[in-house]
């Protein structure tokens, strides 16, 4: 099988750790998937994702570094490129450096997020970066920590392992064999065009203006229409 083929499912997982043990290794990925891998574990096929609305199909691929700079150097090469073609996430599970620049070009339709494992970088800090990165068009990077304290930040959003679980669960699976769950009166209600992951971003901005005095009551009732009839197919 060509899995350079733009046509093929791209319902693979990479995840990545720098200088962590194969313990805490085994234990995140039960925390963030809900399986149990063993050392040496490398690939895990058939895994499901399965949320209220639908479930798929996915497989794991398990990797580790000493350096990111190298590894992401590798990555972003021409000999990975099928890979690449094939993702649907890739998970960086490492101390977040600022300094560090990620070029995610040929990353069409696949998230990337960074799992902070330094306890001294704050959730505040974390929303400042994501605030920052919502304004970057086509941006699909997401900073989340690890260390969070509750399970969303002063704006109710969810943060730590339950945001990247929100994540998951808003990833579009492109050419992926979804099994859709919802009842009859949900489907024929729905918009089947909208993915979730626009409602979010749609949202996320939203939330930014206001939090930035942008944004009266008005426009916000506005915004909240236009979800509304983008997700129904219908003026409301």
């Amino acid at each position: 099988m060509d899995v350079s083929n733009p046509e093929q499912p791209k319902n693979k997982i990479l995840i990545t750790f720098g200088n962590c043990n194969t313990y805490f290794q085994r234990q995140l990925v039960s925390q963030l998937f809900g399986i149990n891998i063993n050392d040496g574990d490398m690939i895990v096929k058939d895994l499901v994702w399965k949320t209220k609305y639908y479930r798929v199909e996915f497989d794991m691929y398990i990797d580790a570094y000493d350096n990111f700079s190298s590894w992401f150097q590798e990555f972003i090469s021409e000999e990975f490129a099928a890979l690449r073609e094939v993702l649907a996430g890739v998970v960086v599970v490492d101390q977040y450096n600022s300094a560090t620049q990620l070029n995610l070009q040929g990353l069409q339709d696949t998230f990337v997020v960074w799992m902070n494992t330094d306890s001294r970088v704050n959730q505040e800090l974390v929303d400042e970066v994501n605030d920052q990165l919502l304004q970057v068009e086509g941006n699909t990077f997401e900073l989340v920590n690890l260390h969070s304290t509750g399970d969303t930040n002063e704006y109710g959003e969810k943060i730590g392992i339950p945001r990247f679980k929100e994540i998951m669960d808003t990833c579009s699976w492109k050419n992926c064999n979804i099994d859709y769950l919802t009842t009859s009166s949900t489907a024929n209600s729905t918009n089947p065009d909208v993915s979730l992951e626009w409602v979010f971003q749609r949202m996320q901005r939203a939330r930014l203006k206001h939090a930035n005095n942008e944004m009266d009551n008005r426009e916000a009732m506005q915004i909240a229409q236009e979800i509304a009839e983008e997700l129904t197919g219908r003026e409301v």
